[in-house]
């Protein structure tokens, strides 16, 4: 413990901050292709910016193999400071079942990116990539130099700096940052807002879907990347082998408030159709599957019906809202580790002994013997007893919910893109039907 200014400081081990540094390790066998120049080229500005600030706020670093020499001069001609890293061989820091799959080659990669803590690994051999699977079971994102602009937007907007190559803008604000960076994401919600315009829908209808195109969507946008930047630093977690510090709360809150998002998006929507169209619903009683509301609108709009009644929509739909009412109503929305049960429950004597083993009964003897000292015992025998149940770990990330009357695991961290991209799909096909039925 901290002994500061004659006072003793507790400390938790095995614990971190997040990572300021967003380290690419490249690669490559053919650096010279015009789309990786072009990367690296694009790359470079948005250092320059992040150079810009002081004191700093995050950094992202090139690192290249000392080998290496044909990228490393790639490099310095192009202008892109890197980093020189040794190639490692020690294999100890990988478990023998992903050994057992990865090529020679791969495994100097693999333990090469450990060692230097390398957040990705850039490769532009193809027949690496089936084997994304194992690096990401060490922490490390394995892609081609085409995703990395992707990767590196995502972790410097999670420290609060927004950039899109798409939309290069210094001191930008996330105020309107999504309408200028993802004007294609926002699409259905400015043609919307357009189609009340046009066709002079009450101030109250616009009020709506101006609502639905500049508040929830870029709030979808702007959760979205936040938890896509704490799976980034979960990844750091893991390779950094922390055992108190896997960044759960802030990816629960963050989870709570997207799924409380996306669900308001099919219902906001929904609101928006029934004063569009003029179907004559009290809005408190609309929702996407309202029977009430799907009815009159099957009676008066059939084809934008179709829309809402659509098999995959429906489907996604319930899926969402099971996570929802569980987070608005019932609990957190927080992943779980599913482990399996020992042979036999450990008695406390042996509970002790790993406590023992692992250097903590220590910590016991600065207790004077009383209550606050078996509190504390039963604390590391709690903590001892999860350590024996995480070495049979089944699944991980996981999140139980009930839908139509089956209980299934869903894994909410890996689905983050993918209800992000549903939940477009279901808008775009909502916008598209109301603007054939207004024609």
């Amino acid at each position: 413990m901290p002994f500061i200014r004659g006072k003793i400081i507790p400390k938790v081990e095995s614990t971190g901050r997040t990572k300021r540094a967003f380290d690419a390790l490249l690669w490559l066998k053919d650096a010279e292709r015009p789309s990786t120049l072009n990367t690296f080229d694009e790359l470079e500005q948005l250092r320059a910016y992040l150079n810009h600030f002081d004191p700093p706020i995050c950094a992202v670093r090139i690192l290249i193999p000392v080998a290496d020499q044909k990228t490393r001069a790639i490099m310095n001609d192009i202008g892109v400071p890197a980093l020189s890293v040794e190639s490692v061989q020690d294999l100890s820091r990988i478990s023998k079942p992903i050994l057992g799959k990865l090529s020679e080659e791969l495994r100097t990669v693999a333990v090469t990116a450990i060692a230097c803590d390398a957040d990705c690994v850039i490769a532009d051999t193809m027949e690496w990539f089936p084997y994304a699977e194992e690096f990401e079971k060490l922490g490390i994102f394995l892609t081609s130099p085409e995703l990395l602009l992707r990767q590196c937007e995502i972790f410097v907007r999670g420290h609060d700096v927004p950039w899109s190559f798409s939309y290069k803008t210094w001191f930008q604000t996330w105020t309107g940052f999504y309408h200028f960076s993802e004007g294609q994401t926002l699409a259905p919600g400015t043609k919307l807002l357009n189609l009340c315009v046009t066709t002079k829908a009450s101030s109250g209808t616009v009020e709506i879907a101006r609502s639905l195109a500049y508040n929830r969507l870029e709030s979808l946008c702007f959760t979205r990347d936040r938890l896509l930047f704490y799976e980034m630093q979960k990844a750091v977690a893991k390779r950094r082998r922390w055992k108190r510090q896997q960044f759960s709360s802030e990816l629960s809150y963050f989870l709570n408030h997207y799924y409380l998002l996306l669900y308001g998006a099919f219902d906001h929507i929904a609101v928006l159709v029934n004063a569009l169209f003029k179907l004559g619903l009290d809005e408190k009683r609309v929702s996407a599957r309202n029977p009430e509301f799907l009815s009159v609108l099957k009676g008066k709009v059939p084809g934008l019906h179709a829309a809402f009644d659509k098999p995959e929509h429906v489907t996604f739909i319930r899926r969402i809202g099971a996570v929802r009412h569980q987070a608005a109503h019932r609990a957190v929305v927080s992943p779980q580790r599913v482990v399996q049960e020992p042979d036999h429950e450990p008695t406390p004597d042996e509970l002790d002994e790993d406590i023992r083993k692992a250097g903590l009964g220590d910590v016991l003897s600065f207790l004077p013997d009383g209550p606050a000292r078996q509190q504390f015992r039963e604390m590391l025998r709690y903590n001892a007893r999860m350590a024996r149940y995480e070495r049979e770990t089944l699944m991980e990330d996981v999140l139980l919910i009930e839908l139509e009357g089956e209980w299934c695991f869903i894994t909410p961290l890996v689905d983050t893109a993918w209800n992000f991209e549903r939940c477009l799909c279901f808008l775009n096909d909502v916008v598209d039907a109301c603007s054939e039925a207004l024609r």
